[in-house]
């Protein structure tokens, strides 16, 4: 994680202290808390898929990081955006373990299927079963909300914390989708607030600010 190149760090970590150092006591132990979550849903039997499910929210949850570093948001804590990142959807995981029908979208050549379309087809819902799963893990209340709310529009109700850690989740999916191809259909619905949310002028700013990460 510390390696990744969307954190900038222009020296070479060597060792787990220099590692714990940079990203600090908090987010190391998050870090540690993702890979539990990561063993607890292993399944052999979807191996392809689980590898493509992690390496997707390996890297939300690394430009969630960058991106709480790059704008120097207040209010948020690293350690609990990287969790929210990581997490934000782990119902997937589970939802692939229960049904192979479901588990067929992965293996197709989008760069990520279209979560929404595919729980309506479904009868479920992805972002529900994740906010089930982070409160049995007992994650914090604004990780959780985060989880449960990650594809909504309208944030008006929730924490503050919880509101920005939805919209970075957002910024993250839309600047994966920029870069690789896949659906980008939500941001149209939701790249206002997450303007209003990071403070950024929703025209130069974020052009900018997709020019640094992509």
């Amino acid at each position: 994680m510390v390696g990744s190149p969307l954190l900038g760090l222009r020296v070479r970590v060597t060792s787990l202290d220099q590692a714990i150092t940079i990203l600090g006591t908090r987010t190391t132990v998050a870090v540690v808390r993702s890979e539990g979550l990561r063993g607890a849903l292993n399944d052999p039997s979807l191996a392809p898929v689980m590898a493509r499910f992690w390496q997707r929210m390996n890297t939300v949850a690394d430009v969630v990081l960058a991106l709480v570093r790059t704008l120097r948001l207040k209010g948020v804590r690293e350690d609990q955006t990287f969790l929210a990142g990581i997490f934000h959807d782990c119902g997937v995981a589970l939802l692939a373990g229960q049904s192979r029908d479901y588990a067929k979208a992965f293996h197709g050549p989008e760069e990520w299927p279209n979560l929404p379309a595919l729980d309506e087809a479904h009868a479920t819902n992805h972002a529900l079963a994740g906010f089930l799963l982070a409160r049995n893990w007992q994650l914090p209340e604004d990780v959780a909300l985060a989880v449960r709310h990650h594809h909504d529009a309208d944030l008006l109700g929730l924490p503050d914390a919880a509101r920005k850690m939805i919209v970075l989740i957002q910024f993250a999916c839309h600047l994966l989708a920029s870069r690789g191809g896949g659906d980008d259909s939500e941001w149209r619905a939701v790249w206002r607030s997450c303007a209003n949310e990071l403070f950024l002028d929703a025209g130069a700013d974020m052009a900018e600010l997709e020019g640094k990460l992509l």
